[in-house]
C-alpha cells in the first residue's frame, strides 16, 4: 500500500509542484491550503497520513506552528518544513528546531524532496 502524504501550501502552484513530485515518486498525496485545513484532515480517524511536507510561510497559521501541533497531537507523523528563508534570518532557529521538523530550503530539486521523505518514512515510528 502506498504511503500517503499531506501537502500543505497556500501557493497553489508549489502546492501541485510538490505533490506531483512526491506521486512521481509512487506516493499518494493529498493536498490542502492551510494549517487549519491540513489540521481537519489530520483529525479524521482514517486520515492514513504518514507523513506531512509544509510550507514555512502561510496565513494565520505559520508552518512552524503547524509542525509544533503535529508534534503534540500525532507525534509519529513525520513533518517537512519548506522554507525560502535561512533560519536565523526571518525564522527564528529556536521555531524551527522547536517545532520538531525537518527543513527543507527553496528552492530544491524534486530529489532531495523525495529522498528527505523516504529516510523519514523509512525511520518514522
Amino acid at each position: 500500500m502506498k504511503k500517503k502524504i499531506l501537502v500543505v501550501d497556500n501557493d497553489v502552484a508549489m502546492r501541485s509542484l510538490v505533490a506531483t513530485c512526491l506521486r512521481k515518486a509512487d506516493y499518494e498525496t493529498t493536498e490542502v491550503e492551510s494549517g487549519e485545513l491540513a489540521q481537519m484532515e489530520l483529525g479524521k480517524a482514517d486520515h492514513g497520513i504518514s507523513l506531512v511536507v509544509t510550507d514555512m510561510q502561510m496565513p494565520k497559521m505559520n508552518g512552524a506552528q503547524l509542525s509544533r501541533w503535529i508534534m503534540d497531537n500525532h507525534q509519529h507523523i513525520p513533518v517537512v518544513l519548506m522554507t525560502a528563508y535561512v533560519p536565523g534570518a526571518w525564522v527564528p532557529n529556536q521555531e524551527v528546531s522547536e517545532c520538531g521538523a525537518r527543513l527543507l530550503n527553496k528552492p530544491f530539486m524534486p530529489q532531495a524532496l523525495q529522498d528527505l521523505v523516504n529516510v523519514l518514512l523509512a525511520t518514522a515510528t
